[in-house]
């Protein structure tokens, strides 16, 4: 895999981070929704001249924000270049985004890579890290689940778990209620991610909300985030770990996305392991979905190479 399609797939996957019509793609609610009636958005964009210097085409954004105002998009922005290409809603207010938490969940693993103090290490298993489930308890081939087959959503544990929604039917049908080997099944499944989120929490000591807040919104220069964003789902009758769930603002949101098309750098700081970036656009899982999601990978949806080569043509 070249160096070209690596920095084109990173771009796919961050404009889909930066962008809230991403949850209309990937939300808690499900993978895929129905559009709504177009609404006026009030976009405010560059001029032509400019749109087209930053390498855009002024007739394409139209068709975009015009999709756009079909969805359930609350807040929008598109940045080339350090300047806003265009945008529409309140670009300062924090909106609930969903399944983006995965994303930013990450990141974290990404930042804490880069530290020299680091505890977490990706091939360690749950049960060297006393991980285990409760009120259905892990079995002992599930207690071989390393944090590593936890961010390519391949651990194969079919558990109740917070925040699942309407994904358990596709949990299901992918995983049964058995056993499955470690590592062969990928599914979008949100035991992994609240497992993650435990593990990260127990190994580092702090939880998700303060390692965030220090460890990548005050470095990036983050705006409208509080410590107060971040809020857990949990079910105990279902499961022991809890789903963290983020809110964020456009504004800040388009600096997650900064920070990895600088490949984890903020100024001349390493905020993410250096080849973080590159490990999720390289090593991932195929879903078997095509298209925007045909690829996942450390909590990213990676685009399969028919995208790319629309957008080559």
């Amino acid at each position: 895999m070249n160096r070209r399609y690596l920095l084109v797939v990173l771009a796919f996957v961050l404009i889909a981070a930066s962008v809230l019509t991403y949850l209309i793609q990937t939300g808690e609610r499900g993978l895929g929704r129905q559009a709504r009636p177009t609404r006026s958005l009030g976009v405010i964009q560059l001029d032509a001249t400019k749109i087209k210097n930053l390498g855009w085409d002024a007739k394409g954004l139209d068709v975009v924000f015009n999709y756009a105002a079909s969805l359930s998009t609350d807040s929008f922005m598109i940045i080339t270049d350090g300047q806003r290409v265009g945008a529409f809603g309140d670009l300062s207010k924090p909106y609930s985004i969903h399944s983006i938490r995965k994303p930013l969940l990450s990141a974290l693993f990404g930042q804490k890579l880069a530290s020299p103090t680091n505890k977490l290490h990706p091939d360690a298993t749950l049960l060297e890290l006393g991980i285990d489930d409760a009120p259905i308890s892990l079995t002992e081939l599930q207690r071989q689940t390393t944090v590593r087959h936890l961010l390519h959503s391949v651990s194969g544990i079919n558990h109740p778990a917070a925040a699942s929604g309407s994904l358990q039917a596709d949990i299901d049908r992918r995983l049964g209620h058995t056993e499955n080997q470690l590592g062969t099944i990928w599914a979008y499944n949100n035991w992994d991610y609240n497992a993650l989120t435990t593990v990260f929490e127990n190994t580092t000591g702090s939880e998700v909300a303060e390692a965030f807040d220090i460890g990548i919104a005050q470095p990036v220069g983050m705006q409208d985030f509080e410590r107060s964003a971040v809020s857990y789902t949990f079910d105990p009758q279902q499961s022991e770990h809890r789903a963290a769930m983020f809110k964020m603002s456009s504004r800040d949101l388009a600096r997650i996305g900064n920070l990895y098309l600088n490949r984890g750098l903020a100024g001349r700081q390493h905020i993410l392991e250096e080849n973080w970036t590159s490990l999720i656009t390289s090593d991932f899982t195929e879903t078997g979905l095509g298209g925007l999601r045909g690829g996942h990978g450390y909590l990213w949806w990676i685009p399969s190479p028919e995208c790319l080569s629309r957008r080559d043509g």
